[in-house]
């Protein structure tokens, strides 16, 4: 018999919705494989930590079917767990790279690239210093996206070279922060410039297509697709989060 866990949230369920209140139940799940010859244990994340000494033989060969979060704070923790469990010989459905590809923009597009998915052209930046060399190369105007965010609240139209360092600048993160001794500060800056980048981050910029109406968001399940066709808003470029739907 073969083990399944399923690891869910503090209400035990598997949140499948931005609000996630809106949930998969997992004794639903669990009824399911039961059917089909598994040995199935239901954990939330901290039942399973507490547990984790009477159940870290059973680990290694067993499946684990679990609940990813919204909340960085929380999908962090999360993390943390699912890493132990890869690294004790569970296998964790989906895999741990598409759990972190989860919100995850900028390990998006370097997945994307390593399975040749053709996708609008896009350039990764993750430092100040790199960037500002690649906004050379880029052809504007251009969408600007960061790496986490949900609904496009994160995803801007940059609509020249200016715009594009000018929102680098803003959005990478200094390596310095700012103090009251500013002499001290003007020093640490000084010390680590052209040792080390000044600002760091992910930020994807993105070859932006004009003249069109909607885009496509598409999920694979094994040799199952499913597709929908996202609307833009009213008087903006981004379909993301407009709630303008077609799956037909």
């Amino acid at each position: 018999m073969k083990n399944l866990f399923i690891l869910t949230n503090q209400a035990g369920n598997i949140p499948q919705k931005i609000l996630e209140s809106d949930s998969v139940s997992a004794k639903m799940i669990r009824d399911y494989f039961t059917n089909y010859d598994f040995n199935v244990k239901i954990f939330t994340y901290d039942e399973f930590l507490t547990a984790y000494n009477n159940l870290s033989d059973e680990i290694k060969g067993s499946y684990f079917f679990y609940a990813s979060s919204q909340y960085p704070e929380y999908y962090s923790a999360i993390e943390d767990i699912l890493l132990l469990i890869k690294e004790k010989g569970g296998i964790l459905i989906p895999g741990f790279i598409h759990f972190r590809a989860h919100e995850n923009k900028f390990l998006q597009e370097i997945v994307k690239t390593d399975l040749n998915i053709k996708c609008p052209r896009s350039w990764l930046i993750s430092t100040l210093e790199e960037g500002l060399e690649k906004i050379k190369e880029i052809g504007f105007p251009a969408v600007a996206k960061l790496s986490s965010g949900y609904g496009s609240k994160t995803v801007s139209l940059l609509k020249t070279k200016d715009e594009g360092i000018t929102f680098l600048e803003k959005n990478l993160i200094p390596v310095v922060t700012k103090r009251k001794n500013f002499l001290k500060y003007r020093k640490q800056v000084k010390d680590i410039k052209g040792n080390h980048p000044l600002k760091v981050g992910k930020i994807i910029l993105q070859e932006y297509i004009d003249g069109i109406e909607n885009d496509w968001k598409i999920l694979v399940f094994g040799d199952r697709i499913f597709y929908l066709k996202r609307y833009f808003r009213d008087n903006d470029f981004r379909a993301s989060g407009s709630g303008n739907f077609d799956s037909n």
